[in-house]
């Protein structure tokens, strides 16, 4: 299976409003599950259409400043009229 990478930036504050700007900005809310602890960060949603807009599963390599993490796409939601994605699980 092919590997994609993809760079996230971890989240400082969480909730509904904070959600809403990252996406207004062109950035989808992600959490890594998994290991100790969740992870809360965004990424851009440009870097997410090759892993989600394909018909392949992919194995996913996370780099959260300056930690990589090995991972697959768990789930994701979308807008339901617009289809904008609106957050991601690992």
């Amino acid at each position: 299976m092919k590997t994609i990478e993809i760079i996230g930036y971890k989240r400082a504050n969480l909730g509904k409003t904070e959600a809403k700007k990252l996406r207004q900005a062109a950035n989808a809310p992600c959490v890594l599950y998994g290991g100790e602890e969740q992870i809360h960060f965004h990424t851009p949603m440009a870097l997410l259409r090759d892993l989600v807009y394909t018909s392949n599963a992919h194995f996913v390599r996370l780099h959260i400043e300056g930690q990589a993490y090995p991972c697959i796409l768990q789930d994701i939601q979308f807008h339901p009229v617009s289809e904008m994605i609106l957050h991601v699980d690992f």
